[in-house]
């Protein structure tokens, strides 16, 4: 009688490259075969160096890098500036660099097309190093170069899938850098169908920076985050930007609990001060004190022991401190002290997914934060962002926040909020307010009007989910302490 065949549970492998394992639910299938495509310049090698290197100083998982094109001392040349480099994996074989060409010696490679027999010495070349060095992770840089050497397609197959399985049989990881044409296809049209996986890299040029992307077509056996992602080459390596999951398991917000605004009348005006895991939307024209708003509220919880973050994209975090310093408000101090953390993003070449990226791990490095300002939603519009992605970012934002228990402050410039004529004190709410203020737990309308030939701030509250809140139009003063609650619109 035949025993029923027993699932072997997959072995996942973390790349260890920041996002990227995020982007692949964990990590690589242990023994599997990747194909790291794209044109030149889009960052293969980078990738298949920083994945070698961390493998081995994070997870003691030695690994081997082959290149067929590249010579070995030009490739740790280049690799020696990048932060992931570590001289002492390489001196312990940790990480090992070899070059095709000595590793398969007196068979003249480079002067001839290969046949089955050479193919085969390349293989056995290759898995007798992996052997010796018990290497677990595999690069091969660049498969496409040493396939144009064979002498026909199917001899390119049975290559491919020799050194496939025997890098499977003894679960080693390999990552095959491979070139596309200008249709994004593998060149030779076997590559992807043999491996067990296929992440594509390609680059596109904005305003003053190349935009990278990253796309995970296929991965067998493991689930995986579909579409584009974009990502960085840093002094430090790859940074990947994933997309924030819009679902949690657990929301930490609490209707009952209250954080104060930072101004007592508002706070009273608001049945208490914000419900603890808000999304309120500050909106209002330019000049009414959005701004100042967010730093009250800000303050009352660096006063409190509280950490906060600061997401600006309009001024500089230094231009930020002295603007607040005008009003008493010593954020220096609290920026010195680690309590406030800025994050800042260049309004050319904005991408949603790395600023969203970017707040993620500002809150995760503090996981004590309680608030954040973000200054401003206006000024991702103004780069003519579609208004579909806009709302896409603050549902992801409003998820992540919420799962974290972060009470958060929004801005948004609202220039419609301007009132001349009475008795009419509301005045027209522009379509985007409107489509944005479903997607926030509260709204703050801050808005002008003429009385008597003056300029009068008034303020009410749109909107407050599942909470009270007061339906009074209230008159508001900026001054040298910031915001003052006068009291009532006088009619």
């Amino acid at each position: 009688m035949k025993k029923p065949l027993v699932e072997e549970k997959l072995q996942i492998q973390p790349m260890g490259i920041p996002g990227l394992d995020s982007v692949l639910n964990g990590g690589l299938v242990e023994g599997s075969s990747v194909i790291l495509s794209g044109q030149p310049g889009t960052g293969k090698t980078v990738i298949g160096l920083q994945w070698l290197f961390t493998g081995y100083t994070k997870f003691k998982e030695p690994g081997v890098y082959i290149s067929t094109t590249e010579p070995i001392a030009s490739a740790i040349k280049n690799t020696r500036t990048l932060g992931f480099y570590s001289q002492s994996a390489v001196d312990e074989a940790g990480v090992y660099f070899s070059d095709l060409e000595i590793l398969v010696k007196g068979r003249n490679l480079e002067e001839k097309k290969l046949d089955s027999k050479d193919i085969n010495a390349v293989v056995q070349a290759i898995t007798n190093l992996v052997d010796k060095l018990g290497s677990k992770r595999v690069v091969f840089d660049n498969i496409t170069g040493f396939l144009y050497r064979l002498t026909d397609v199917a001899t390119a197959r049975v290559f491919l899938s020799r050194l496939i399985r025997a890098m499977s049989i003894r679960n080693a990881t390999l990552l095959l850098i491979a070139e596309r044409n200008n249709q994004g296809l593998s060149v030779f049209g076997v590559e992807d169908s043999v491996a067990d996986g296929i992440i594509v890299l390609n680059y596109t040029l904005g305003e003053q920076s190349m935009i990278r992307r990253l796309n995970v077509e296929k991965m067998r056996g493991v689930s995986y985050r579909s579409g584009q992602v974009i990502f960085d080459i840093t002094g430090d390596g790859v940074i990947i930007y994933p997309k924030i999951p819009s679902y949690s398991s657990t929301f930490k917000t609490d209707i009952t609990e209250r954080l104060s605004s930072g101004l007592p009348a508002l706070d009273k005006m608001l049945g208490g001060g914000v419900p603890y895991g808000h999304l309120m939307l500050i909106s209002g024209n330019t000049g009414t004190g959005k701004t100042t708003f967010g730093l009250h509220f800000l303050m009352d919880g660096l006063l409190k022991g509280e950490d906060v973050i600061y997401l600006t994209m309009e001024e500089p975090p230094e231009q930020i401190v002295k603007t607040a310093a005008e009003y008493g408000f010593d954020l220096e101090k609290f920026k010195k002290s680690g309590q406030l953390a800025f994050v800042s993003e260049s309004l050319l070449d904005t991408n949603l997914d790395k600023l969203l990226y970017k707040i993620v791990n500002a809150a995760k490095n503090k996981p004590d934060t309680k608030r954040i300002l973000i200054d401003s939603i206006s000024s991702i519009e103004s780069r003519k962002i579609p208004l579909e992605l806009v709302r896409e970012f603050l549902v992801q934002l409003n998820f992540f926040l919420k799962s974290e228990g972060i009470t958060a402050y929004v801005n948004h410039l609202e220039p419609s909020l301007f009132v001349s004529v009475p008795p009419q004190t509301f005045g027209p709410t522009s379509a985007t307010a409107l489509r944005l203020s479903s997607l926030v737990d509260g709204v703050i309308l801050a808005r002008y009007i003429e009385r008597e030939k003056k300029i009068i701030n008034v303020l009410n509250i749109l909107k407050l989910r599942g909470s009270w809140h007061e339906k009074e139009i209230i008159e508001y003063e900026i001054n040298k302490k910031g915001i003052s609650i006068t009291g009532p619109l006088n009619k």
